[in-house]
């Protein structure tokens, strides 16, 4: 390439570097600031949007006539709500309560919560429990204990 071809676009190149160089508040430099405020700004409203999203997002276990909990275990955030349905013809029930239990060992919940029982849920109802305490709950149903059903909700804080 010619000098004189060459000179132009090198002319160009060095204002377009002066004009975006400047004194440390130049187009760059706003540029860079309002890039990084942005993304800044758009991680905190990911952050706000997952701690919205995990306050309302639905957690449901099932019931069936197979005498199973669906799933098994269930982890969910501090406050979380868990419904759980019974998607069978026979009546279960939602019990962490060792005073109510056939085996003591079936079940256990951290310290500090409150145990719970469902009573008897009927075919097609449901029953809810918020979890307001972190840690490990193992549950049964009180009619099919025996028979193993059996669940665990998982809580972090």
């Amino acid at each position: 390439m010619s000098l004189s071809r060459a000179l132009p676009r090198i002319a160009a190149l060095v204002l377009v570097l002066v004009l975006v160089s400047g004194c440390g508040t130049g187009a760059l430099s706003g540029l860079l600031g309002t890039t990084a405020g942005k993304a800044k700004q758009t991680a905190s409203q990911a952050k706000n949007a997952t701690t919205k999203s995990k306050s309302s997002q639905k957690f449901t276990v099932t019931m069936t006539d197979e005498l199973k909990f669906d799933p098994p275990t269930l982890t969910v955030p501090k406050g979380a709500k868990v419904t759980w349905q019974n998607k069978g013809q026979v009546a279960h029930t939602v019990t962490d309560d060792p005073a109510k239990v056939a085996d003591k060992s079936h079940v256990s919940l951290p310290e500090g919560a409150q145990p719970f029982d469902s009573g008897p849920i009927s075919a097609g109802a449901s029953w809810s429990q918020t979890f307001k305490t972190p840690g490990t709950y193992h549950y049964v149903c009180l009619p099919h204990e025996a028979a193993g059903m059996a669940g665990t909700i998982v809580v972090t804080p």
